[in-house]
């Protein structure tokens, strides 16, 4: 079985990073965050008219490419290298998403063509005013009110909200979780941008009151739909994430993210990866090592001075066990009951006793631990 991208995958790939390698250099990256919208709108319309990115996950007979999800990917890997500011995110994981796994033919007729052409910015507010991700306990509420509906609640933490045409509720009715599209200058919509830690995806809370909403799907019928919109979604976020780590790997810099996965290679390369090389068959992405189970627990020297007995797992059945004579500030004197093992399993500067027993007082050799 192959796990690899397919030629044509891979060419999709070359055109994306060429597109934004010219559209979101560093420059713009920080130009866009320091904007209220936090994205280029000429750029939004290239992407759709040239590179038909907005319609690529959807059907052919809603205007878009018909791809799956593996090609959406691809493209959030290299948005994530980029850092690209854009609703791409909220509007094509979240929103059209939504509409296809929640919504019947004539909202996907609705709703899909525009967000296929570029022309709709649509998010999904998925948790309420205090974060809560269990739409089973959301605390929006939808009730009829002649031909349509209103909501009333508030949702918070909903990416792109102040800029999204279209916001797609779920809000509980008499029947259950169902969810309703809110248009995002409807009477009864108030939004306002939250200060975030990522300022290259914008954040809203929205309080609805009495807003007037269109039903997607089957009342009380959403909820399967969504759980599956928020698993897709999670899994392009982490493609986008993964893209965002190989670029920290290649080219360091001084923000805090990529400090951070420098520092680890520095500290944990040289001396838990084996020659060979790495590579996630799927993403491409160097992986760490598989480490020795016996590392798994990696104590300090400080911990071991003062830890009396504790058991690490091995490769095979069996544990370790330390106990300790002293808790002092110097080493202590330690004996190891290793059961069981083998003497290539363990750092060459402990010594093992003819009844497999392990002694050590040497500072050295405990910090061969950190």
């Amino acid at each position: 079985m192959n796990f690899g991208f397919s030629e044509e995958q891979e060419e999709l790939r070359k055109m994306v990073k060429r597109f934004l390698d010219e559209k979101s250099p560093e420059s713009e990256v920080r130009r866009l965050m320091a904007t209220q919208e936090g994205y280029d709108p000429a750029v939004w319309k290239q992407m759709a008219g040239e590179l038909a990115l907005q319609g690529l996950g959807i059907a052919e007979e809603f205007g878009g490419q018909g791809y799956g999800p593996v090609e959406l990917y691809v493209v959030f890997e290299e948005m994530g290298a980029n850092l690209f500011c854009s609703p791409y995110f909220s509007t094509v994981a979240l929103a059209a998403n939504a509409v296809a796994f929640v919504g019947n033919a004539t909202d996907q007729a609705t709703y899909l063509p525009g967000i296929a052409s570029g022309e709709t910015i649509a998010t999904v507010a998925l948790t309420d005013d205090a974060g809560d991700w269990n739409l089973n306990t959301t605390s929006t509420t939808a009730t009829k009110s002649g031909d349509g509906w209103i909501v009333n609640g508030v949702r918070n933490y909903v990416t792109d909200g102040n800029i999204a045409a279209v916001i797609f509720v779920p809000a509980m009715t008499d029947k259950g979780l169902s969810l309703f599209a809110v248009m995002g200058d409807a009477a009864g919509v108030t939004r306002e941008s939250l200060p975030t830690m990522d300022q290259t995806r914008k954040q809203s809370r929205i309080e609805l009151k009495d807003a007037p909403g269109a039903l997607l799907g089957v009342e009380g019928a959403a909820l399967n739909g969504l759980e599956t919109t928020m698993q897709v979604a999670v899994a392009a976020l982490a493609a986008e994430q993964v893209g965002g780590a190989q670029s920290a790997r290649s080219k360091p810099s001084s923000t805090s993210a990529r400090t951070c996965c420098s520092t680890w290679n520095r500290r944990n390369r040289p001396r838990t990866i084996p020659p060979g090389p790495h590579k996630n068959a799927t993403t491409n992405c160097p992986l760490p090592p598989a480490w020795p189970s016996r590392f798994v627990r990696r104590p300090t020297f400080t911990a071991l001075r003062r830890i009396f007995r504790f058991t690490v797992a091995l490769d095979s059945p069996g544990s370790i066990t330390r106990t300790s004579t002293s808790s002092g500030p110097k080493a202590p004197s330690s004996s190891w009951a290793i059961r069981p093992t083998t003497a290539n399993c363990w750092p060459s500067n402990w010594a093992f006793s003819p009844t497999c027993s392990l002694t050590s007082n040497s500072p050295a050799a405990a910090r061969s631990w950190t």
